[in-house]
């Protein structure tokens, strides 16, 4: 029997306590694991055991909840008074037939906790016994005089048959069971003395007692700094940095790394020499991969900075940054409770803070405050590794049969596992669970012998565990030889190519990833932004020529290319203020789709042979990155539908009778593909692609086309909302939202509607498309319409309204011009007007960006008719921002001071608009989805 009092509060509380303590007050479980808890009882420490009752509680309960949610409805469906219901439930279960009754309806589930929790008494046991058998060594290495006086189980994850790390509390000092191997302990202490001989600070590791299989470490305690400490931390992180790099160390996240007054701690060293072996990639080729490879092979992809390589939600968890107070995703809740219709929900929770980040006066610092630091201590560390290449190899030829863990996949994909495993269909059989984990099967670039041992450890509730010595061999979670992989990098080879480049490389991508975000095209009170003009005697196109030109050279020089193919470098910023770095997406807003139609409009205005070199290489890499990045997103800016733009643009203007072909594949393709899991708006969703098809149609009428037109528009039309007098949509990334604006509001919907309503005459289009219009014409405010994104934060810091091509003013007057002159409207004719004095007058930012920036509100002026383009001085506006551009460079739409060379926020996109002017407009408005025109005579024809 277990004692009530003798769980934790929390346990003893707990909504389903009775069922756990029915399981051990009728001996439910097998015989053999019955006797040997009550041993355990009878032979190890009260708080030992106590914990040992914990785990025991924590592992039964995590198997059984969902079981237990879903029994309990089923068992209440005909009992009205749900709080009744569940009493007589827990009444039933707290008796013998009850909980016996239970186990014969979900037979498989008594098994499997049979199995984890005969695992849990061994590795409770096996803990027990070293720790009598090593007490007093601990006692004597660690200075450890004085009497136990806690122990926490369960820190972390549970490996190698429900073995976890412990901490085990002496009044003062805390030691630290971790059951796994530490072979590469002993190794990096002799590299970090060959550091301190030399007088270059570095971090430290916790004093530690190595055993054959395990090991015990004192813990370290998080203690303030001063202000030459912190400063000095910051050096050791960049030192730490280098060595992640040269010697493969992984999973640097902040869990791993303590700050004490001015030491930094690293805890844990079991993924010293990870070996990367690119398993995402193995079966691409193609620049992609290989620039994916360079940034891989560096110290970005080792946890301790806040970057990602493909934009996601995910918290920052780095070792240099990633702070608690975070809100996170994925956690169950209990609500109903004490009730019969009791249910689990997945809630936010908030990540707990670690000790990575120093105090200084009470306060904590800002991590990206000691940048400069990071990058010395990482420079001086490599300098120095790079120059003592014969020492570092003397010492890892001291550890010829090193062992190290290998990790295969992210660990958390095992978690998300382990959880939909307790399912009650996963747990119906023994079958049905290892179906689940057969899943892993599918991933082809991991070798079967590797997903076998995978499955059995998770089978028994284990995240899987592995490790390789230097030969290549793979050891399970047992220590067994379970396969090879081949001798494929070697410490010495690490060493050996160490070199200036190298470095450098790394460096220039440190002081991306440690750059604080600002946005600094927003605009501040009391400050000017209007649009001014200067003017010139003389005729300034060469000047302005010699800015395109210059763009696409230092394009050139930033790229990464072979032979045939070419791309840049993709640089973002999630929503929790982490960095991305990669190399560029197919997409036609910061990827490769724009940058093509950049080179293809400057070979066809300029004329020379070099732009047209450029397109065919960025037009290869495209075809393989298209096979990298599998997406069934069909917008245009940020999906495949930009496909259909580029390719409709190299059959007009370079005459190529495949790119028909190939844009019209794509639009057969859509035909019939589900619009259910696609965006509305215009920026992410269908109706950018709409106004791309109808202005596609209106240069060659297919049939083909004009079907997924009316399709489309008929999905935009199911999707609009009515409410009184109100017509409008929804946000795509909030259902709290409804946006002004033309990328993600109510603007660019309308607008592809009416396109669609001028081709097909459907009545119902142009009525909603002019009542969503009228709703957002409601919302207005000093000339520019509301920015709903944030509204309260915006508020509160006094910001103003955006005047952007995504949101705001340009990007509505846009359509407004436009709409005006369909429909001879004098109201959206004030609109326009409106929006040009707003952009006018504000709308010189410090950006020049098409997104956000001055070039991407020069559009409302360019697009005018060229009656009214005398209206604005358009050429002394160009010449304005050319010759600061001269004088300051171009500002990129990114919330640092960084060069890109994409399309919407980047310098490819202001080269395109200086084309657009320099051409007299032959190039089409970008921003509005405009296509060339023109029939060309003579080629085959694929229209329907």
């Amino acid at each position: 029997m277990i004692k009530r009092n003798e769980l934790k509060l929390e346990y003893q509380q707990h909504q389903f306590y009775e069922y756990f303590n029915s399981i051990f007050d009728y001996d439910i479980l097998d015989t053999s694991i019955s006797e040997n808890i009550y041993l355990l009882r009878e032979k190890t420490h009260k708080l030992f055991y106590s914990e040992f009752e914990n785990q025991l509680f924590e592992t039964i309960m995590f198997l059984s909840m969902k079981t237990l949610v879903l029994d309990i409805n089923h068992f209440s469906k005909e009992i009205e008074n749900k709080s009744k219901a569940y009493e007589q439930y827990i009444q039933q279960i707290r008796e013998e037939n009850g909980i016996s009754n239970f186990f014969d309806r979900y037979p498989y589930l008594l098994k499997q906790i049979n199995r984890e929790v005969g695992l849990v008494v061994e590795s409770y046991s096996l803990l027990f016994d070293r720790f009598l058998k090593d007490l007093s060594e601990i006692r004597s290495c660690f200075n450890i005089t004085e009497s136990l006086s806690n122990v926490e189980f369960s820190l972390g994850d549970s490996h190698s048959q429900k073995q976890t790390v412990v901490k085990i509390e002496f009044k003062g000092k805390s030691v630290y069971y971790k059951p796994k191997s530490y072979d590469s302990y002993n190794i990096l202490l002799e590299l970090i003395s060959l550091l301190k001989s030399n007088n270059i600070p570095s971090f430290s590791l916790p004093e530690s007692l190595i055993k054959a299989d395990y090991c015990w470490q004192l813990g370290v305690a998080y203690t303030s700094s001063n202000k030459d400490e912190v400063a000095k931390i910051y050096f050791k992180y960049g030192v730490l940095a280098a060595f992640s790099e040269i010697f493969s160390i992984t999973d640097l996240h902040m869990e791993n790394v303590i700050v004490s007054g001015g030491d930094l701690y690293l805890i844990d060293v079991e993924t010293f020499f990870q070996r990367k072996l690119n398993v995402q990639n193995q079966n691409f080729e193609g620049i992609t991969v290989d620039t994916y490879q360079r940034i891989y092979k560096t110290s970005l992809s080792n946890g301790l900075f806040p970057v990602q390589f493909e934009k996601n939600s995910a918290p920052n968890v780095s070792g240099i940054s990633g702070k608690g107070g975070k809100r996170k995703k994925g956690k169950y809740e209990l609500i109903n409770k004490n009730r019969g219709d009791m249910k689990l929900v997945k809630t936010d929770y908030f990540q707990e803070d670690g000790y990575n980040i120093p105090t200084l006066n009470g306060k904590v610092v800002e991590p990206l405050d000691y940048a400069n630091e990071v990058i010395a201590g990482f420079r001086e560390c490599y300098t120095f590794l790079m120059s003592q290449r014969a020492k570092v190899k003397k010492i890892l030829e001291d550890f010829p049969k090193l062992k190290t863990r290998a990790i295969f996949r992210n660990t958390s994909d095992y978690g998300k596992f382990l959880q939909a495993s307790t399912n009650p269909k996963y747990l119906f059989s023994e079958k049905k669970r290892e179906n689940l984990f057969s899943i892993l099967h599918e991933s082809k670039h991991i070798e079967q012998f590797i997903v076998v041992s995978e499955i059995k450890d998770l089978m028994n509730g284990d995240i899987p565990y592995f490790s390789m010595d230097t030969s290549g061999n793979v050891y399970n979670s047992l220590g067994t030889v379970i396969g090879n992989l081949g001798e494929t990098t070697s410490l010495f080879d690490n060493i050996a190519t160490l070199n200036d480049e190298r470095m450098k490389f790394t460096c220039e991508f440190l002081g991306i990833v440690l750059k604080k975000p600002i946005k600094h095209w927003e605009r501040e009170k009391g400050k000017s932004y209007q649009f001014l003009s200067i003017s010139s005697e003389h005729n300034f196109s060469e000047e302005i020529l010699d800015s395109i030109r210059r763009i696409f050279i230092d394009a050139d020089k930033n790229s990464f290319s072979s032979e045939e193919e070419i791309t840049w470098l993709n640089i973002d910023i999630t929503e929790t203020e982490q960095w991305v770095i990669s190399p560029q997406n197919i997409t036609l807003y910061n990827g490769l789709i724009g940058n093509a139609l950049g080179y293809l409009y400057a070979y066809q205005i300029l004329g020379e042979e070099q732009y047209l070199v450029s397109l065919n290489k960025i037009l290869k890499t495209l075809e393989t990155t298209k096979n990298l990045i599998e997406t069934s997103d069909m917008s245009v800016f940020l999906g495949k539908g930009g496909l259909i733009y580029l390719y409709f643009s190299l059959w007009k203007r370079l005459k190529l009778p495949q790119y028909q072909k190939l844009y019209l594949d794509i639009i057969k393709e859509f035909s019939s593909q589900s619009l259910e899991e696609q965006n509305i708006d215009y920026i992410s969703g269908v109706s950018g692609l709409l106004v791309v098809l109808c202005n596609i149609y209106n240069v060659e009428q297919n049939k083909t086309v004009y079907y997924l037109i009316n399709r489309i528009s008929e999905f935009i039309i199911d999707n609009v909302k009515k409410e009184d007098d109100k017509v409008y949509w929804v946000s795509d990334f909030s259902d709290s939202e409804i946006l002004n604006g033309l990328s993600h509001g109510q603007s660019g919907i309308a607008y592809a509607l009416l396109l669609s309503w001028k081709i097909n005459k459907n009545y119902n289009y142009f009525k909603i498309a002019k009542s969503a219009i009228d709703f957002e014409n409601t919302r207005i405010s000093d000339g520019n319409w509301i920015d709903f994104r944030n509204k309260g934060k915006r508020s509160e810091l006094g910001m103003p309204e955006p005047i952007y091509w995504c949101h705001g003013a340009t990007g509505i007057g846009l359509t407004r011009y436009r709409e005006s002159k369909w429909l001879n409207d004098k109201e959206l004719k004030n609109n326009y007007e409106m929006a040009k004095q707003t952009v006018l007058n504000n709308g010189y930012l410090n950006s020049d960006c098409l997104c956000h920036g001055k070039m991407g509100n020069m559009e409302l002026f360019m697009n005018l008719d060229d009656s009214l383009k005398n209206e604005v001085d358009i050429e002394g506006i160009i010449l304005n921002i050319v010759r600061n551009s001269q004088k300051f460079g171009w500002e990129s739409g990114l919330p640092q001071h960084t060069r890109v060379f994409n399309m919407m926020v980047g310098e490819i996109g202001i080269a395109y608009q200086l084309l657009r002017y320099i051409s007299n407009y032959e190039v089409p408005s970008l921003l509005l989805l405009d296509v060339p025109k023109g029939s060309i005579e003579n080629e085959k024809d694929y229209t329907d």
